[in-house]
Parts: C-alpha cells; structure tokens; sequence
C-alpha cells in the first residue's frame, strides 16, 4: 500500500515539475516578441499533438508520452465540447434528428 502512494506522489511531483517548466517556457515564449502569423505555425506552437493517441504535450517534452497506451485517446466518434446548446443540438447519428448528443464528458 505505501508503495502505491509512494509511486502515485513520485508521479504528481513529475507533473508539477513539467508544469513549472511549461509554464516558464511559455513565459518566456511571450515576453519575446513573436509576430502573430508566426506564433500560429506549427514550428512555433507550444503544444502539439501526439502522432498515435491526438493528446497535447507540451513541445520538447515527448517523454510524457511514453506511458500512455496508444489507444487512451480513441473514441468511436468525435466528440466536441459544447456549452449550453448542447442540450438541444441533435445527434448526427439520430435517425429523427431530436437526440441530443451522448458525450461522457458533459
């Protein structure tokens, strides 16, 4: 039981170091004027997409990744984070066109 602690605060203290130093990145990042065309290119973003699973990791910090499963990120469909209309938008698999979307995250 301790061990499982130890390891789950071994882990917390490895996320909050990355956030500290994505944080700084990013502050520093900012405080160098970037030209916004070149702020929104893909060499530039601080984020990007991991190539198998679609989850964002901060650039240069690939490592992050190498315990997630290949398939953390899959869904059947795609599901988009809506605010309040998401109660009347309609399913695009609803046959009448009524349903509202079933998304586990709202």
């Amino acid at each position: 039981m301790q061990h499982h602690y130890a390891d789950m605060l071994h882990k917390v203290t490895a996320w909050i170091a990355i956030c500290r130093e994505v944080k700084n990145r990013q502050s520093s990042n900012l405080t160098s004027q970037v030209q916004p065309t070149k702020a929104r290119s893909a060499e530039t973003a601080l984020w990007v997409p991991h190539p198998k699973t679609g989850i964002y990791y901060p650039r240069g910090f690939e490592w992050v990744m190498e315990d997630v499963p290949s398939s953390a990120a899959t869904f059947q469909q795609t599901y988009w984070l809506r605010s309040g209309d998401a109660d009347t938008a309609s399913s695009p698999t609803s046959t009448d066109g009524t349903a509202a979307f079933d998304n586990p995250f709202l």
